[in-house]
């Protein structure tokens, strides 16, 4: 039997060692371990008293909760511990919607995780918007980019949702001041941009030729110890595509279409 709990700070060693085991070493989990331990909604599931698993329920503005942080220990995926943690956390949700606590109950997940559309999708999430995350290998001049102050409308090509990295938010006003809260903002002079999320993805507000040039460089200053970084821009933005694969930026898989999913459940 899995038994699920919230998170204590005594379950660190378990913690790094699922996340050091997931996306080559590379998940975001054990650097965001006391964050999330103050922050909430964060649970474990434990087997013969070893975590195994987690889930996490963030507060967003708009009273949406978003679901995030699901991970299963490589040695226990498979036997439907995923499901659980998953079930787990949607119910919890569901139960914050029925009492007025939330009004919404959201998630993002990257477009070949099969597994867990489907999951979502028999549940009762629909697709609600896809953003396109690239890839670029850190090459070329560097320029040091100055600190910008973003204003809601830098994001007028933004419908609907606005990046947090892999969290978004619907557009409004206190949205867009959480988000400018949480991140920073860069100019090149002339073109705008900020880092969001766990893994400071650079999120892109203009996404013409011109913008592309200045923005390299600065992209490349700021990678420091990287040797490749991400984009983020939103689907409206796919007659651009052919503008980033000719400066160097390049898609995680095939095939190339929008492979950040936003869904919300509607049951």
């Amino acid at each position: 039997m899995v038994e699920i709990r919230q998170c204590r700070l005594s379950d660190r060693e378990d913690i790094e060692d699922i996340s050091s085991l997931i996306w080559e070493g590379e998940d975001y989990l054990s650097r965001v371990f006391d964050e999330w331990i103050d922050d909430g909604g964060f649970f474990v599931a434990l087997r013969d008293g070893r975590v195994i698993g987690t889930a996490k329920i963030t507060f967003l503005p708009g009273k949406v909760a978003w679901l995030e942080g699901l991970r299963v220990h490589p040695d226990y995926q498979g036997k439907g511990i995923g499901r659980e943690l998953n079930d787990f956390i949607l119910n919890y949700a569901i139960e914050l919607r029925q009492s007025g606590v939330i009004n919404a109950i959201e998630f993002a997940t990257y477009y070949k995780n099969k597994e867990s559309l489907h999951m979502a999708k028999k549940a009762g999430f629909k697709t609600v918007k896809s953003f396109y995350v690239l890839n670029r290998k850190k090459e070329g001049p560097e320029k040091e980019p100055p600190i910008a102050i973003l204003s809601i409308g830098d994001l007028m090509s933004y419908k609907g949702y606005i990046s947090a990295g892999w969290k978004f938010v619907k557009k409004t006003e206190e949205s867009f001041k959480w988000v400018v809260e949480r991140n920073k903002a860069y100019s090149t002079g002339k073109y705008k941009f900020y880092t969001a999320g766990y893994e400071k993805t650079f999120i892109l507000l203009n996404g013409s030729k011109e913008a592309l040039r200045e923005y390299i460089p600065c992209f490349n200053f700021l990678s420091k110890g990287a040797d490749t970084y991400d984009i983020m821009f939103p689907e409206e933005w796919a007659a651009k595509l052919h503008l980033f694969k000719k400066n160097g930026f390049t898609f995680w898989e095939e095939p190339e279409e929008p492979n950040i999913v936003i869904l919300k459940y509607y049951n």
